[in-house]
């Protein structure tokens, strides 16, 4: 059964994109798939570029299943969820 899969961005992922389309190509049995939640790195005529996966929606038609992946760009740090990664604290242990 092939296996078929769009990559579709939101306005917001799209606003940074360079020359970059929707996507569609031919999934592999076995190969890891994007779950809702997961980070994608994209390689776009601009550089890479990460798109969190917002949804998808698989379709189901005879000899084959068609999924689209809905992607938009990662969330911004918030106060709330802080701000200090890896860097900044390995930093203050260092008494920077």
């Amino acid at each position: 059964m092939a296996i078929n899969i769009t990559l579709n961005y939101t306005e917001r992922a799209r606003a940074v994109m360079t020359g970059a389309q929707n996507a569609t190509f031919h999934y592999e049995a076995d190969a890891p798939f994007p779950q809702t939640g997961d980070f994608l790195e994209n390689e776009l005529p601009g550089g890479p570029q990460t798109f969190i996966v917002i949804g998808r929606v698989f379709r189901y038609r005879p000899n084959e299943v068609a999924v689209s992946v809905y992607l938009d760009l990662p969330p911004e740090p918030t106060l709330e969820q802080g701000t200090s990664g890896p860097e900044l604290s390995t930093w203050e242990k260092l008494g920077g």
